[in-house]
């Protein structure tokens, strides 16, 4: 068995088992299980490991599967640890100067570069020149045990790449992915928010995708006029991002307060927590708010964890005010369990940096304007309905002090963000009830269903091969047809009421078969 499989099957069970806790209550009908291999969303699935706040997703690195983490502040892969067949691969001496800030630990050395390796990218498959640190790193061997080998995939352009650069030629791993597809020269991320509950395990955070929309229909077995429609993403106006990935926001506007930002620079990361913004803004959003404490060694405010805030972001004049969720914008503090803190923290500079806690309010699109992959472009469909958001903070956070048991968490408190069939769908509909669904925002759906449907496809595949030896067994030696043994696999251990997820049974057309069931 290759290392590349047990990699892979070591990483998946991992987020699976990380996420069964979040996902008890609900009962998983194996009838609205999707036909397609584990494998097949392995290079879709983000994912974060304990103690980051980092997103990271899963390529092939030379046939194995690395967790690399998403760097919006770089143009290169990055691969640490001993990758299998590293010493084949042809290598230059020219080494480049890499400088990343991996697992939040800075990593700044002359490494040398490996050249055309085969790298496969959200099912894209490209030759690729690469930055290889043989040696493991040991916070990497930490947060991912089951592979040593990890790093970290930048997503700016070529000009942003150290590898090209050092070498007068090539592309950055994206552009080189864009170069293929003219017609869809982006990547898109759909990410669900931490939950803090799972302290010591890999979580399942969202979705990703390369050169197409995320398809919910290959998560969730619902009809398609009935799930949010993320293609609207398409219809968002382009935001133009400068050489360094920075782009103008127009208007923060907090308890029907505004304040004009006149352009000011804004970029995204995806490896802090934390937004960053000038000190006015930051007080305009929390210092009013009765018990708050600002700390001037982290630049943070400590608030209330029950204290709501109201505010909306324009990042362009032309696109729509963006939401914030509540849940968003008080969180619960890294640095102390019981306490909350204000998302965003001072910065000493003029410009506007939205972290990670940000991104639940979006579905993110980023890449090139077309296929001469000149003009890189921001795209962002707003996901927060303000009324959901209001209604389930009230009901969540009722305490001064976050709420201790795990589905109460941070991570859970996502679940307002945007309605199933509210601002991003095409549906008239407004009775999500009737369709038997998580009820909350996408990302909650994708927080609870989807690690329950890969749990559920590792369970029944378990259960089916037993069950296939136990009647094969009794048929030999009695000749009689079993009858159909499936049981729900999810039962209810919290004080939530049980409910189907999609609220219909098995039938003749569901997608899989019963394993128990005999059809000869």
């Amino acid at each position: 068995m290759s290392r590349t499989f047990l990699a892979r099957a070591t990483l998946f069970v991992s987020l699976v088992f990380a996420t069964l806790d979040a996902t008890a209550g609900w009962e998983l009908p194996r009838g609205n299980l999707q036909k397609r291999a584990l494998a097949d969303n392995s290079q879709k699935t983000i994912f974060t490991p304990a103690n980051s706040t980092g997103l990271f997703i899963l390529v092939n690195v030379n046939g194995e599967d690395v967790p690399v983490q998403v760097d919006f502040a770089s143009g290169d892969l990055f691969v640490a640890g001993p990758l299998d067949g590293a010493d084949e691969l042809a290598a230059t001496s020219t080494e480049v100067a890499t400088k990343f800030d991996f697992l939040s630990t800075p990593v700044s050395s002359n490494l040398p570069i490996k050249l055309g390796v085969p790298v496969s990218i959200g099912g894209q498959s490209i030759s690729q020149n690469i930055i290889l640190d043989t040696a493991v790193n040991s916070g990497l061997a930490q947060a991912f045990p089951e592979s040593p080998v990890a790093g970290v995939l930048g997503f700016r352009n070529t000009a942003s790449s150290a590898v090209a650069n050092g070498l007068k030629q090539g592309n950055s791993p994206m552009n080189q992915i864009y170069s293929q597809l003219p017609n869809a020269p982006f990547s898109t991320f759909l990410f669900a928010g931490f939950d803090e509950s799972q302290a010591s395990t890999v979580e399942f955070t969202g979705l990703f995708t390369v050169g197409s929309v995320v398809d919910l229909s290959q998560f969730f077995q619902t009809p398609s006029t009935d799930s949010a429609n993320l293609s609207l993403i398409n219809q968002q106006p382009a935001i133009l991002l400068g050489s360094d990935n920075t782009f103008s926001i127009s208007q923060l506007t907090v308890s029907d307060v505004a304040f004009s930002l006149d352009g000011t620079a804004g970029t995204i990361t995806t490896t802090d927590l934390f937004s960053s913004a000038p000190s006015n803004l930051v007080q305009a959003l929390f210092s009013n708010i009765e018990g708050s404490s600002y700390n001037q060694g982290t630049g943070v405010y400590t608030v209330p964890c029950n204290a709501e805030v109201n505010a909306t972001i324009t990042i362009s004049s032309a696109a729509p005010p963006i939401p914030l969720d509540p849940a968003t914008l008080v969180i619960r503090s890294p640095w102390n369990s019981s306490e909350c803190v204000g998302s965003f923290k001072t910065s000493s500079s003029a410009a506007i940096t939205l972290g990670t806690s940000f991104l639940p309010n979006v579905y993110l699109l980023t890449g090139f304007s077309d296929s001469s992959l000149s003009q890189p472009i921001l795209k962002l469909l707003p996901l927060t309905n303000p009324a959901d958001a209001h209604a389930y903070f009230a009901s969540t956070r009722t305490s001064a002090t976050f709420p201790g048991s795990s589905s109460s968490s941070q991570g859970s408190s996502q679940k307002s963000t945007v309605d199933l069939l509210g601002d991003v769908s095409d549906s008239n509909s407004s009775n999500t009830d009737s369709l038997n669904l998580p009820s909350g925002s996408i990302a909650d759906q994708l927080r609870h269903c989807l690690p329950a449907i890969i749990v559920g496809a590792i369970v029944l595949g378990l259960v089916a091969i037993g069950g296939l030896i136990f009647a094969l067994v009794r048929r030999r030696r009695s000749g009689s047809r079993q009858p159909s043994a499936y049981r729900n696999i999810y039962h209810n251990d919290n004080m939530e009421s049980r409910k189907d997820l999609y609220g219909h049974d098995e039938e003749s057309t569901a997608k899989y078969s019963d394993p128990y069931h005999d059809g000869n």
